[in-house]
């Protein structure tokens, strides 16, 4: 379904219930509102993606991989997103209009599964230290925009 000017999901998604992985990348969808219970991938790169309309009361606990990049996600959707996918281990949000580095990790930290993470091109990264702050607040995390981290979590004497 990628590149099909698509502009909405229509409500019948989320009746396929066997459907695990989902490309929507580059159409024109603003909103994600409708997805099937089960899905584990759901890439919606290079869309307008500026809003999450799923209940946070129906969190999708199977999806692991969120891709997102180079839509028009700002902090409220980036909430819900949490909200709504609790055990994410991989997240791409980046080119995206993400800007305050504190209180994205305020959210981000509650995902304790997430072990990739793609924050590049977003107005946050120009915060002095980023990388350093993102993998002290995030110590699980081995990837960070593409790199391998290691963080000694080791206290020292």
């Amino acid at each position: 379904m990628k590149n099909k000017e698509i502009v909405s999901i229509e409500p019948i998604l989320a009746s396929f219930d066997n459907l695990k992985s989902l490309n929507l990348s580059f159409n024109m969808i603003s909103k994600v509102e409708y997805l099937p219970p089960n899905i584990e991938e759901l890439y919606m790169n290079g869309n307008c993606i500026d809003e999450i309309r799923l209940p946070t009361s129906k969190p999708i606990k199977s999806l692991i991989h969120f891709g997102a990049a180079r839509n028009k996600i700002k902090q409220p959707a980036l909430v819900q997103l949490v909200k709504v996918f609790p055990n994410l281990f991989s997240l791409d949000v980046s080119f995206n209009n993400l800007c305050t580095l504190k209180s994205c990790l305020t959210w981000l930290k509650s995902l304790e599964n997430l072990r990739m993470l793609y924050l590049e091109g977003n107005p946050l990264v120009l915060t002095p230290n980023y990388s350093h702050v993102i993998m002290e607040r995030l110590p699980s995390l081995k990837l960070l925009d593409g790199h391998s981290y290691f963080v000694d979590n080791k206290k020292k004497s």
